[in-house]
């Protein structure tokens, strides 16, 4: 933007200042002004009067040339000598002049500011574009922006959440703007009479909460000016309930994983833990409603086994199946190229077909190993018996003692005779019976 009006003009040149990387809020040169420098002005923007008590100041900001370093700014224009320039670079290519005047007003209207830009060695380069212009007094401040220039605004608002008593949560909002700053303040939008210490971030960390209460940010750009955000409540309860899903699972013998989604009533920390080693928690922490990731072992065992995942009195249940073993009478040999082996306690068998297993006496019976391999548990075709148990040191040849789920009794058998009808003692009650086809 260039403002030119043919002017006596005088000059003053602000000592060198290099700007390597400036950021908003360093140190600005200060200057006074009124002696003449003669060099022909490279930006001229007129004054406006501006009434009112007190000190007054008017603020120019331009954007600088992509890749220039700004070293020197030359100001003219017949500005009292009583009146004073800062000077400064901010983050984003932006370059600050601002006049200061002691009195209630800047200069009569129609009055030009001179300036005049250098580049880092001396040399001059084309006239920057104004974008903003700030005049402020005692009763305010009053903003002229060039068209199109990028103004500040509030893109995503901070969301208000339910939170555990003592718990940690935090609040963010989006924003955009030139080298825009945040401040975070308690209480309802618009009072800004409780900030909050380091708020001074896109993001609030709220610590330790004990009871429910607003939060809100202002957002302000390189030119001074603010935009506030809407409130955010964070609502403190004393109990959090968490959901599990799926609550339970069941899985074959083989090795695998899962996840489990949790969704809490209040954004409180949590971490998931499993009770079973073969049963892992991959991934089990965090704030509010997330996700478990768990991952299991493959069952080596030939019964089920049950394990569980729990975020407090919350539990997740994982029942996973068993796998089918070798035969119990692995160990002993085949007999004369045949598929019978001879067992030491427990009779000839064919195990070929393995779980289920034919036994010269007692017809199909089908194994399951109960915790080792002198031990076992089947299920008799025959009768009443149902599923009995029975092992090397219970079940031999001077007695064949075994116990039957359908009596709920302990039984002792009495080999040989008809293998299709046998007979029976329960000891529970000391009488005998047959169990027939």
């Amino acid at each position: 933007m260039s403002i030119r009006f043919p002017v006596a003009l005088s000059w003053v040149l602000i000592s060198s200042v290099v700007l390597a990387s400036l950021l908003r809020g360093d140190a600005v040169t200060q200057v006074g002004l009124g002696d003449p420098a003669g060099a022909p002005p490279q930006v001229e923007v007129p004054f406006f009067f501006v009434s009112g008590e007190g000190p007054v100041a008017m603020q120019f900001d331009f954007a600088l040339p992509q890749g220039v370093e700004l070293d020197t700014v030359e100001v003219g224009g017949g500005v009292p000598s009583d009146h004073t320039v800062d000077f400064e670079v901010l983050a984003g290519g932006l370059a600050r002049v601002v006049l200061h005047s002691p009195t209630n007003a800047l200069m009569p209207d129609g009055r030009l500011l001179n300036l005049r830009f250098h580049a880092q060695g001396g040399g001059a380069f084309a006239e920057p574009d104004l974008v903003a212009m700030v005049f402020s007094n005692a009763e305010g401040v009053r903003i002229d922006r060039a068209p199109g220039f990028p103004q500040a605004a509030i893109l995503g608002q901070p969301q208000s959440q339910t939170v555990g008593a003592g718990s940690s949560v935090s609040l963010s909002v989006a924003a955009s703007g030139v080298d825009i700053g945040f401040q975070w303040y308690r209480g309802a939008p618009g009072m800004t009479g409780n900030p909050v210490a380091g708020g001074t971030a896109a993001t609030l960390h709220v610590a330790a909460l004990a009871e429910t209460a607003t939060f809100w940010v202002r957002v302000t750009d390189a030119f001074g000016v603010s935009v506030d955000s809407a409130g955010a409540t964070l609502t403190v309860v004393d109990t959090v309930e968490f959901t599990l899903d799926p609550a339970w699972r069941e899985v074959d013998a083989q090795a695998g994983s899962g996840t489990i989604a949790v969704t809490a009533t209040a954004a409180v920390a949590w971490t998931a833990a499993s009770d079973a080693d073969w049963l892992s928690v991959t991934a089990g922490s965090g704030t509010g409603s997330g996700v478990i990731e768990y991952a299991f072992t493959a069952n080596p065992g030939v019964f089920p086994r049950v394990a569980t995942i729990s975020i407090g009195e919350t539990v997740f249940t994982l029942t996973q199946a068993g796998g089918e073993p070798e035969s119990l009478f692995r160990h002993l040999p085949k007999v004369g190229g045949t598929d019978w082996r001879d067992s030491p306690w427990f009779g000839w068998v064919d195990d070929s077909d393995w779980p289920w297993v034919w036994h010269e006496e007692h017809g199909w019976l089908r194994f399951y190993i109960a915790s080792s391999d002198d031990e076992a548990l089947f299920y008799s075709m025959f009768g009443d018996l149902g599923w009995v148990f029975t092992g090397q040191t219970l079940y031999n040849e001077s007695h064949a003692l075994l116990y039957s789920h359908g009596h709920g009794a302990w039984l002792r058998y009495t080999p040989g005779g008809n293998p299709w009808s046998r007979s029976f003692l329960d000891l529970n009650s000391n009488t005998t019976f047959v169990v027939s086809p």
